[in-house]
């Protein structure tokens, strides 16, 4: 089986509200984690201005949702 390259490109659906504050991400809005079946644990963390526009971070193994940190 041949590797696959995907790419993603964002687009704007509309502007921010108000504008972000936030210069770095130092503490998350919102952390969790919940139990999936089998035991395993998926847990995930926002950050940054509500108003701004949604970014997904996937990180790699064996990191975690702290990675977005640095």
């Amino acid at each position: 089986m041949k590797p696959t390259t995907k790419i993603c490109f964002l687009r704007r659906s509309t502007q921010p509200t108000t504008k972000c504050r936030y210069i770095g991400a130092t503490s998350s809005r919102v952390d969790h984690s919940m139990r999936l079946s089998g035991g395993r644990t998926l847990g995930y963390a926002e950050y940054g201005c509500e108003t701004g526009y949604p970014l997904m971070f996937m990180h790699g193994y064996p990191q975690c949702r702290l990675e977005a940190l640095q």
